[in-house]
């Protein structure tokens, strides 16, 4: 379960890392562009990209009260990796954490894992290490890592295709609003496109009939999606996601009082992915 549970996650980071593809201080200058230039040319100019890095922090809290038992969450989650595109590879490391309280046991659990892929032609070779327990080694194709990728994806309902469809979606619900003036990310002038989220928005967009059942069950929702490009470069440099939310289905009651995350990335500074040798030397290969 756990390692289900950690592959999942890293797959989910690695999905981040494809679509996303520091302190934030005053910025001055006029924007003089509309958000839809600001984000066609993010479109444009992320096709472009040989390499990325990627950090990820979120932070999600959540309660359950049903007939008068709650339930309490705290889930944690950081990640760093770094991703070639021409000859496809990755490295990842990444931690979790949840405390649970109100079960009438309090529980704790820990988890990290790190992992490499490289590829060679067709031929792609996958290494996880969980908690520390020691190397494992798979290979197959890039059709295999693949199926695997959109497998873990699947949990969620979604898929490769829905990833990059919701990047370029022109949807009029989710249509952002362009800051009047430039910030600055880790000392990067750029332009800040905030997506807001809410009830009404989820109604009235066009996907809306695949989530219908679960959108009538919510009671409140409150969130944006703040998205930083840089103006030199026309890449996404920073996304900040908040959220609110209470659903009530069948008597439960949901609530997410914190849902956070942060995304971070650099580009075109990764030249290849190289697996050390105290990996490849002591990897146990698995089916």
């Amino acid at each position: 379960m756990k390692k289900k549970i950690l592959s999942t996650v890293l797959v989910l980071s690695m999905a981040v890392a494809m679509t996303a593809c520091g302190s934030k201080d005053k910025g001055g200058s006029k924007v003089t562009v509309t958000a839809d230039e600001v984000q066609d040319k993010m479109m444009e100019a992320v096709k472009g990209v040989d390499s990325a890095e990627v950090a990820i922090d979120a932070a999600l809290g959540l309660s359950m009260d049903a007939e008068g038992t709650k339930v309490e969450m705290d889930l944690g989650f950081d990640a760093d990796g770094e991703f070639t595109i021409g000859t496809p590879g990755g490295h990842v490391n990444l931690s979790f954490d949840m405390k649970t309280s109100g079960t009438g046991d309090d529980m704790e659990q820990k988890m990290t894992a790190e992992a490499y892929v490289v590829t060679d032609g067709d031929k792609a070779t996958a290494y996880f290490n969980s908690d520390n327990a020691g190397w494992e080694k798979s290979e197959g194709t890039l059709d295999e890592i693949k199926a695997s990728f959109e497998e873990g994806l699947s949990e969620y309902g979604m898929s490769i295709d829905d990833l990059f469809a919701a990047a370029e979606s022109e949807d009029e619900q989710f249509k952002p609003t362009l800051s009047e003036k430039t910030v600055s990310v880790d000392k990067k002038e750029c332009y800040e496109l905030v997506y807001a989220l809410d009830k009404d928005a989820l109604m009235n967009a066009e996907a809306a009939a695949d989530y219908a059942e679960y959108a009538e069950a919510i009671d409140t929702l409150d969130g944006n999606l703040k998205l930083y490009v840089e103006t030199d470069t026309n890449l996404p440099v920073k996304m900040v996601f908040d959220l609110d939310l209470d659903i009530n289905i069948m008597g439960m009651v949901l609530t997410v009082d914190e849902f956070d995350i942060t995304v971070t990335a650099d580009y075109n500074n990764v030249k290849e992915i190289k697996v050390p040798s105290e990996v490849t030397d002591n990897a146990v290969a698995t089916e």
